[in-house]
């Protein structure tokens, strides 16, 4: 549950620095999405496959999920509007 609101509370924060920034914030909120599981889910297999068990899988994947926000939010950063 924690790691939803966590989640909620980085896709605000990321559409607000995409209107800022004068672009649509919905694709790079997907991406936010999608990069937390993709990066969550490759850590806990990883943690597994090296013999981690019970909380150090968990906090395994949770910071790599913690990990994966420095890509999104560099993503957004950097974007451009087109309307320059």
């Amino acid at each position: 549950m924690a790691e939803l609101v966590a989640l909620w509370i980085v896709c605000k924060n990321i559409g607000s620095i995409a209107r800022a920034r004068g672009v649509r914030a919905q694709p790079f909120q997907i991406r936010a999405v999608i990069l937390w599981f993709v990066f969550e889910i490759a850590a806990i297999l990883i943690a597994a496959c090296l013999g981690f068990q019970g909380i150090l899988i968990y906090l395994a994947g949770f910071g790599a999920a913690l990990f994966s926000l420095r890509f999104s939010f560099a993503a957004v950063r950097s974007a451009q509007s087109w309307a320059q």
